[in-house]
């Protein structure tokens, strides 16, 4: 598969990475688009180049659904990778993208 690494300076490059191997729960994703989002701008600008893969708002359709139930290869998907809790002040009032505990997924 293909990605982007930031190399430092504003510089990236598109480089060859393997395909991940789903663990069970998991399904793999075949990513059509993601942006770059202004919290990552920062990391592009750095004169440090990013350890990871950049790019955390991605559309794109299920490539192996790994054996979900009510998941089908094909399916188009957006990712969002930010979790909440449902408990805090934030959470219950419906604003989840303000959670005092939400995490980030991997």
């Amino acid at each position: 598969m293909k990605r982007v690494k930031f190399l430092g300076n504003r510089r990236v490059e598109i480089e060859d990475a393997p395909l991940p191997r789903p663990k069970e729960g998991e399904v793999l994703v075949r990513i059509r688009l993601s942006a770059v989002c202004g919290s990552e701008m920062h990391q592009f600008r750095s004169d440090q180049p990013l350890d990871g893969n950049p790019g955390h708002e991605a559309v794109g359709e299920i490539a192996d659904s790994c054996g979900q139930p009510g998941i089908r290869e094909g399916q188009r998907v957006a990712i969002h990778v930010v979790t909440s809790c449902g408990q805090c002040y934030w959470c219950k009032r419906g604003y989840h993208i303000f959670c005092d505990n939400r995490v980030g997924l991997q």
